[in-house]
């Protein structure tokens, strides 16, 4: 009976594979062509009016579209004041030039759950459980920036959900807004943070980005178009639960460390001599591989141009586009710690000198069909083989600060491509978001549990070493 059942379910098996084969070749064949035309007369359109790249990216902040958020989580110990609030999110709407009518703030009735005993949570553990704020709504399509606060007691969690926007400010300058706009609201005084339009690209590092050649780029734009078009229509073809898929639709969960836990995560990575960065891609690359059973194509690092290659020369706090997307394309071969750390260290030499890979993807977003700073590198027609849907999307923003008077608790936001794998430390707290339109729920739980005994692993390591020094110290 059992050998009957494995074969009926090969079969099943083969024949799913085979329709869906069959299908995402068709539809591939219609649309890779038509993507490929349109990149490449988008590009040479861009290149004949507007000039090389760092002419088009010379001073950067896209126009104010609707319907498109960058979507983020965060949670406080400590409320808001209602009329506060409002007067400084009205206040700092009109600042960065965005209508009052397409910016809606509201104060939910619920109120938010006790805090987790778990560093690993669902994305709705606190707030609306059955509801996904990853997911579009409806009716927020005509809105450029959204905020829901959900005010708790003191000492107990307050949420606030967002989504902020993603055609004119890339993800670190969200993630500025927010840090503004709490920090006013908790009585702080105002900074000048609105710099999209007015910082410019240096001088010489326009000089060091028009050396790459425009003609290379267009060459090599069909192939990437053509790849980044199968990646997306074999994943999405995938999803069907008929063809035994997981569905289509964003889904999102969280691993949030405590301030104690992350200190001993940071000095986890320093025992072993790595970078935290290095030890979060080690642990998303072998999660990958261990629950979905494949190799990821590649790490899709985003970084910000901003502090490196504009001037004047700013701290990261100030709000805008300076974003582009490289591209690590992964080996099959087993990813080491000392790999991830080489990873680290090409991005970060790459920025700094503006390497070739950092040109490549300058010129990608410059003449890229789909502009936004939070979309661009998503599209298919985007000018780098991404292969998005079979990558993970890791989106690392190092270390920033919120406000000590606000009680911050974390700050979790989603990438949900094909993995997106999305951190940064606040105020000492280490935040992880696993995110997918792909994999489905379960898929991404199991992921983000084997990451969260990976770094507990490296978390033991820390905590002796901090033992150690603490009696040194001692002594």
């Amino acid at each position: 009976m059992q050998a009957n059942d494995k074969r009926v379910n090969w079969k099943l098996d083969a024949a799913r594979r085979l329709a869906r084969t069959a299908f995402s070749v068709g539809v591939a064949m219609l649309l890779a062509p038509i993507f490929c035309l349109a990149s490449v007369a988008w590009a040479l359109y861009q290149r004949t009016v507007y000039g090389k790249a760092s002419s088009i990216l010379h001073s950067r902040q896209g126009p104010y579209r609707s319907g498109i958020f960058y979507r983020c989580q965060m949670v406080f110990a400590k409320p808001f004041e209602h009329s506060r609030f409002q007067q400084v999110f009205f206040e700092m709407v009109g600042e960065a030039g965005i209508e009052a009518a397409k910016a809606l703030l509201s104060f939910e009735m619920e109120v938010p759950r006790r805090f987790p005993t778990s560093f690993a949570i669902e994305a709705d553990y606190y707030v609306e459980q059955g509801v996904n704020w990853t997911a579009q709504s409806k009716h927020l399509r005509k809105m450029v920036l959204w905020i829901r606060v959900f005010n708790g007691q003191q000492g107990m969690p307050t949420v606030i959900q967002a989504g902020l926007p993603g055609s004119a400010w890339d993800g670190s300058s969200c993630f500025n807004f927010m840090k503004e706009l709490v920090a006013r609201s908790c009585g702080e005084s105002r900074a000048d943070i609105f710099q999209g339009k007015r910082l410019r690209l240096r001088t010489e590092s326009a000089r060091t980005l028009r050396e790459s050649s425009f003609w290379s780029f267009l060459i090599r734009l069909p192939l990437e178009v053509a790849l980044n078009t199968w990646s997306l229509i074999w994943n999405v073809t995938g999803t069907p639960r008929a063809l035994g898929g997981r569905g289509l639709g964003p889904e999102t969960t969280l691993l949030n460390f405590s301030e104690a836990d992350s200190a001993r995560l940071e000095a986890g990575a320093r025992a072993v001599g790595v970078k935290p960065f290095a030890l979060l891609a080690f642990a998303a690359v072998n999660a990958y591989r261990a629950v979905l059973h494949k190799n990821p194509y590649c790490l899709l690092q985003q970084a910000s141009l901003q502090a490196r290659h504009y001037e004047p020369q700013l701290a990261r706090n100030v709000v805008g586009d300076w974003l582009i997307g490289v591209v690590q394309p992964l080996s099959r071969d087993l990813l080491t710690l000392e790999d991830a750390q080489k990873i680290y260290q090409r991005l970060v030499g790459n920025l700094d000198t503006l390497g070739e890979e950092v040109r490549r993807a300058f010129d990608a977003k410059a003449y890229a069909l789909v502009s936004g700073a939070a979309v661009f590198q998503a599209a298919p027609t985007y000018g780098l083989t991404t292969k998005i849907w079979d990558s993970i999307w890791f989106n690392n923003y190092g270390v920033r600060s919120v406000c000590t008077q606000a009680d911050f608790i974390s700050w979790n936001w989603a990438a949900p491509f094909g993995l997106g794998f999305n951190t940064i430390q606040v105020n000492g707290r280490t935040c992880v978001s696993l995110s997918s339109s792909v994999l489905g729920l379960d898929a991404l739980q199991a992921m983000r549990d084997h990451v969260k005994a990976t770094l507990r692993d490296f978390m033991m390591t820390g905590a002796a070493r901090l033992a150690s020094a603490a009696t040194d110290v001692g002594d």
